[in-house]
């Protein structure tokens, strides 16, 4: 799970639950002490009702933080690191071996990571997606299943590691599969947002190759 976002989360909630929690409780006690003069009952009575505020207020909390990227990206600052991402995978000759394209996104709670890798000359080398992920101090460790080429049962299990800048614009890191048969270095950088609006926001695979090969085309031209 995110455990950054998750943390800073549950902190602002705990800070405005128990403010709306004292507010609350005070003014049903206020509310109900007309209906009856039994303090007890009155005290339950608020706190049940209170209790049953708080809930809502949290399941709102909670919901906003789901399904609002500009919310999360408030509340997490530079540690923000939803959106897409390519890093090139380069030999020791300085020839690239392939690009891939990484997505990262938020569901059900937690970060997710998803993609895919072409050849230079516009073979699709895998697909993958995270099994596990773990993100703390500028950090982002996931265990990824992926389909690919590059290995003779084509199916790869391994462990990726990528370090962020700040602002998190750019990462350095390696991947490696658990028969160590695969074992790079990579620096990636998050696509821009006119490059995202001028492919099409990677709307199929089409749109992604067509954006990897012309990153892969802009090295081999340098």
């Amino acid at each position: 799970a995110n455990q950054l976002s998750m943390e800073k989360l549950s902190n602002i909630q705990k800070f405005f639950l128990a403010t709306i929690s004292s507010i609350t409780t005070g003014y049903f006690i206020n509310i109900l002490s007309g209906l009856s003069d039994n303090t007890s009952l009155l005290i339950f009575l608020a706190l049940v009702l209170t209790i049953i505020i708080i809930g809502i207020i949290n399941y709102f909390i909670e919901s906003i933080f789901e399904n609002s990227a500009w919310v999360r990206k408030l509340i997490l600052g530079n540690d923000y690191i939803e959106g897409y991402w390519y890093d090139l995978t380069i030999e020791k000759d300085n020839s690239v071996k392939w690009a891939t394209m990484l997505h990262i996104f938020y569901e059900n709670g937690e970060l997710m990571v998803s993609g895919s890798g072409y050849y230079p000359n516009g073979e699709k080398v895998a697909v993958f997606k995270s099994t596990y992920l773990n993100y703390k101090d500028k950090t982002l460790v996931f265990e990824y299943k992926s389909l690919t080429t590059a290995v003779t049962n084509f199916i790869e299990l391994g462990i990726n590691q990528l370090m962020f800048e700040t602002p998190p614009t750019t990462y350095t890191g390696f991947f490696i599969d658990y028969t160590n048969s695969l074992r790079f270095i990579v620096h990636g950088t998050k696509v821009t947002k006119e490059d995202f609006i001028k492919f099409k926001k990677f709307s199929n695979d089409t749109y992604q190759k067509q954006y990897l090969l012309e990153k892969i085309n802009h090295v081999l031209k340098a």
